[in-house]
């Protein structure tokens, strides 16, 4: 394609690309990784539009941050291999994200891919014209929707999964067949993705996917009018109606019927339509008696004043929750009016359910859960009696009922609880958190905490706080500090308050006229900086070229090809973070003696080459964990063509890809094998040829026997699918492509006894195939419905293959190694990237990466994080003084008062052009955290405190999960989701480390009240002018 033809392509994307979200409209889904080379392609700049809407958390337009601006192009230097225009992407290639087909012919997305990672939303003019021009699929469309109080508007990437199971009477009454469920769609859509799962399957007989906005009302219309049934006869149960009660509230949405991200719906007809009396007759009976005691179990508690809990439609609403193994099991446990910490002390650890990527939730939960003055309050009752549920800013008294009634449930003496109504009610009034989407325990953290706050405030009316004129008097920090506070207590008194919240000194300098303001708000998080080193170490696996003693030119075989085997070799080189990808490839030209111009500098995705790096790519969008792909490749000329060798087995990719550069008009197919088999020969172990003989002779006897059939099957099958069930026609096709290769080649690697001792087998074979794929090696680039045309082992050329070679300027072809199923059990699949591969040569620069290590602790943080800021362009203060917001001002944030509950938030995930994780290790005290010396009211002190949680995280950005690990009757647990297990304390401290729990110790001989951890009263002699504000929460 031209180049004005990629600059129009850009113009029309960007004008089509739509800033917000409209609720009911279509958007497309589209692969990440696909977009990006798209946007590399056509050199998309820093002007890419602003995203789709303006939520903080989803649905953005691609930044150009993130991948696009880092693969800009230079195209005035395309003359150099390494500075040439990225390559045309393929086809658009959605597969990776879909799991399975719905019942109506719909995708099912899978539950493993996020958004940014590994998909992205746009628009649906955009989807129509990025499939115009490089067509692909499959198309998956999903609508936007509004959620939470505010109506936030999300793309509804994973709507709920409904798991549908047919009676046999409501069978026998429609008198259809169970194996004839699947719809006309689906069938078609099955069709063309036969790899893909499909109803009925797990023993439900369809499988809906249907907003968590729309109605079960909405539902089961549908369904009566696709069965054409009377819709009053139709009855809906939550599983099996022997264990549940029909669901009868039809008009509520499914996410207010708290419905979960997959449904296991069981559907029926009313007894009185069908003519089985005996069998409904017996539900009924059924029916009643959970009736009943249902009845009786809700008056009873429901004059307990307990929280409604109706779970999925399980049971009818009601105002009391009761669980008859709950029940038993807390007679014999301490009383709720007990002291709390007993309760909490003599008390087993209790598990939590996944819900669905929900660790992140159960992390900070059970972090909570052992925090001892909140359980107090909680198991005690003493919360009911706080309950706000007229604030306007809480969430009428839902959120901490129905925490209470979970914590009850984790300290009853049960061994794991379901925390799924809490997540219903985060997730009905903050929609991030809903559905099946990884989220950050910390912000969760702090929604539940803010929530539960103003549901328990006492304030049950808010006055207005006017907020004072500038004042320009001297006066006391401690004046100051204690007006503000005293202000903040008049609209806030809670548990929250005064457990979990102090107080910052903030102090800001006007950078034009050196106006000095302070203030003290609240917080109930210290969130730490980590002081990371400015440099760092980068991985580089290399893939070289055996040198030539002629130089650029035919080998000693007579093949033109700069691709002669070596292993690779894995380097580390030190660099500063804020470098470009052209120091990375200088640093390394340094290292081996290649020319700077000869190496190029690669990003593989799902061991496929995704893109080439572009020198003013910047380092920083490397992440910590990746290893870049280099290959030596020298400058050629005009008639040199690019391939990239792609491995497959039992049809997925595996190892890293190489690049072969080569004349295709002086190379054979024959060459080409010998070639690719340079390269991984030495992984196939001794005996694969024998295996290989012994299914090729089986074949041959049994196609001698039908000749004539496998004529006429050798010709309808020109291109086979290789796979353990292969026919043998197919195979025989495949043991065609034989080989003249010399043994004596592979040395010890290969076998001892040749198979050229037969007549049968003069030449000997490849334990592998290859095929003409595309850039995703699944599909071929020429034929529909084709997993790869077979490439013969012969002595034609490449031009005869491939009759419109692409040259290594415009891009490259595809060859698909696909490994035989019987040779399978001789190859050695070790990843390169594994470091203890014996295929990979360890160059002594590695030792970088165990020698490049800091120490890091909690007082660095401190000190990084009372530092003086200098405010950016999007950071501008206000200054009273001068009238305007003013640039460059300076800022400094610092403790003046700790709280009783001391949580640190360790800033591990930060925005650097792209997002990444800090994954350093942070020591931090087990016991003894003195931070008075951070703390600026010393009166309040000492401030010394004990550890007694952590929430953890491991993983990277997106992929990663959480954990839990928590001190219960001196013993320190690790708890991951519903199963959990004792640990040393040596093993509590890890560099997965993320947020901190801390409980002040208490002082001997002194009675420390909240009043005076809170300041406020302190005798400091700092004094300045400052400007008074109102601290709101």
């Amino acid at each position: 394609m031209m180049r004005d033809e990629k600059f129009e392509q850009k113009k029309i994307i960007k004008e089509n690309w739509s800033h917000e979200l409209v609720a009911g409209e279509s958007y497309n889904i589209i692969s990440t990784n696909w977009l990006k080379q798209w946007m590399a392609y056509v050199n998309f700049n820093d002007q890419t539009p602003n995203g789709i809407n303006g939520s903080s958390n989803h649905h953005h337009t691609p930044s150009s941050s993130s991948s696009s601006s880092h693969t800009t192009i230079d195209q005035d230097n395309s003359s150099n291999s390494n500075n040439n225009p990225s390559d045309k992407p393929e086809s658009i290639y959605n597969r990776d994200l879909i799991e399975g087909i719905d019942s109506e012919g719909e995708f099912i997305i899978s539950k493993k891919v996020l958004e940014k990672d590994d998909y992205e939303i746009i628009p649906n003019r955009v989807w129509t014209l990025l499939e115009g021009w490089y067509k692909g699929g499959p198309e998956i469309k999903r609508k936007c929707i509004e959620l939470g109080l505010r109506n936030e508007k999300i793309v509804e990437v994973k709507p709920m999964i409904l798991n549908i199971k047919y009676s046999q009477s409501l069978y026998n009454l429609l008198n259809i067949n169970k194996s004839s469920s699947s719809s006309s769609s689906t069938a078609t859509v099955q069709q063309q993705f036969k790899d893909l799962p499909s109803p009925p399957q797990n023993g439900y007989d369809f499988i809906y996917q249907k907003s968590r906005k729309s109605t079960l009302l909405e539902f089961k219309e549908y369904i009566c009018k696709k069965e054409n049934i009377d819709s009053t006869k139709l009855i809906i149960y939550n599983n099996n109606p022997q264990k549940s009660k029909p669901i009868k509230k039809y008009f509520e949405t499914l996410e207010d019927l708290k419905f979960e991200s997959v449904n296991n719906l069981y559907l029926d007809m009313d007894p009185s339509s069908s003519k089985d009396h005996k069998f409904f007759g017996k539900v009924k009976k059924i029916f009643k008696k959970s009736s009943s005691s249902s009845t009786s179990s809700s008056s009873s508690s429901s004059s307990k004043g307990s929280v409604s809990s109706a779970t999925n439609g399980h049971h009818a609403e009601t105002n009391g929750h009761n669980h008859k193994d709950n029940a038993s099991s807390s007679e014999n446990s301490p009383s709720y009016s007990s002291n709390g910490k007993e309760i909490v002390l003599h008390k087993s650890v209790c598990g939590l359910t996944n819900l669905g990527n929900t660790c992140f939730m159960n992390s900070s939960l059970q972090c909570l859960a052992h925090t001892t003055p909140l359980i107090e309050y909680f198991l005690s009752g003493k919360y009911i009696n706080d309950i706000n549920k007229t604030n306007p800013l809480g969430m009428k008294g839902q959120i901490a009922e129905i925490y209470g009634k979970l914590m009850k449930d984790m300290w009853s003496g049960t061994p794991c609880v379901s925390p799924k109504h809490l997540k219903w009610i985060i997730g009905k009034y903050a929609p991030q958190f809903c559905g099946i989407s990884q989220q950050d325990s910390q912000e969760l953290l702090s929604f539940l905490l803010d929530g539960l706050h103003e549901d328990l405030n006492r304030v049950q009316k808010k006055h207005y706080q006017e907020e004072k004129d500038e004042n320009k008097e001297t006066r006391a920090d401690s004046i100051v500090a204690t007006e503000q506070w005293d202000n903040h207590l008049k609209r806030n008194q809670s548990i929250i308050v005064n457990e979990f919240q102090g107080q910052y000194k903030s102090t800001l300098v006007c950078a034009k006229c050196s106006k000095v303001s302070i203030t003290f708000d609240p917080y109930m998080f210290v969130t730490l900086p980590i002081p990371v080193p400015t440099e760092r170490v980068f991985e580089v696996l290399l893939f070289r070229n055996k040198p030539d003693a002629g130089g650029i030119g035919p080998d000693p075989n007579g093949v033109y090809c700069f691709n002669n085997a070596m292993a690779p070799i894995r380097f580390c080189l030190k660099l500063h973070k804020r470098e470009d990808v052209e120091a990375l490839r200088s640093g390394l030209s340094k290292l081996t003696g290649i020319q700077s111009s000869c190496i190029a500098l690669g990003e593989t995705f799902k061991n496929k080459i995704s893109t080439f790096l572009n020198d003013q790519r910047s380092l920083m969008s490397i992440k910590d964990r990746d290893i870049t792909i280099a290959y030596e490749l020298p400058i050629a000329g005009d008639d040199i063509s690019r391939i990239h060798v792609l491995h497959k087995r039992r049809g997925e990719l595996i190892l890293l890809p190489y690049v072969l550069l080569l004349k295709y008009s002086e190379t054979t197919t024959k060459d080409l094998y010998r070639m690719i088999w340079e390269r991984i020969g030495h992984r196939v172990k001794k005996g694969w040829k024998q295996a290989v003989k012994k299914t090729i002779s089986k074949e041959n006897i049994s196609n001698s026997s039908s000749s004539s059939n496998s004529s006429n099957n050798n010709n309808n099958n020109s291109t086979p699918i290789i796979s353990s069930s292969t026919t043998a026609n197919q195979k025989d096709e495949e043991s065609a492509i034989s080989s003249p290769t010399d043994i004596s080649q592979f040395g010890e690697e290969d076998d001892t006894s040749s198979v050229t001792d037969d007549e049968s087998f003069e030449n000997t074979v490849y334990p592998f195939i290859l095929r003409t794929t595309n850039a995703y090696g699944m599909d071929c680039d020429r034929c529909k419905d084709c997993k790869g045309c077979i490439i013969k082992c012969d002595d034609s050329l490449l031009t005869s293959l491939y009759k419109n070679p692409k040259y290594w300027r415009d891009g490259c072809s595809n060859v698909t190694l696909d490994w035989r199923p019987e040779a399978l059990e001789f190859f050695d699949a070790t990843e390169l990237e594994d470091p203890n591969s014996q295929f990979t040569i360890q160059h002594q620069t590695t030792e970088l990466k165990t020698e490049f290590k800091s120490e890091i602790n909690l007082n660095d943080c401190f000190s990084l994080f009372t530092k003086n800021e200098k405010l950016g362009p999007n950071d501008t203060w206000y200054c009273p003084q001068c009238k305007a917001h003013i640039e460059g001002s300076m800022k400094k944030l610092e403790l003046w008062s700790a709280p009783k509950i001391l949580v640190i938030h360790l800033k591990r995930f930060h925005f650097v052009h792209r997002h990444e994780k800090i994954t350093a290790f942070v020591d931090f005290p087990l016991d003894n955290l003195d931070i008075s010396k951070w703390v600026l009211n010393k009166n309040g002190g000492p401030y010394n405190y004990q550890l007694y949680a952590v929430s953890n995280h491991m993983g990277g950005m997106g992929a990663g999960h959480y954990t839990a690990s928590v001190k219960n009757r001196d013993q320190w647990f690790l708890i991951s989701d519903s199963s959990y297990h004792s640990i040393e304390k040596s093993k509590v401290k890890s560099s997965d480390a993320y947020v901190l729990f801390y409980e002040l110790k208490p002082q001997e001989n002194a009675n420390i009240t909240n009043s005076t951890l809170n300041n406020n009263h302190a005798t400091t002699t700092t004094t300045t002018t400052t400007t008074t504000s109102t601290s709101t929460p």
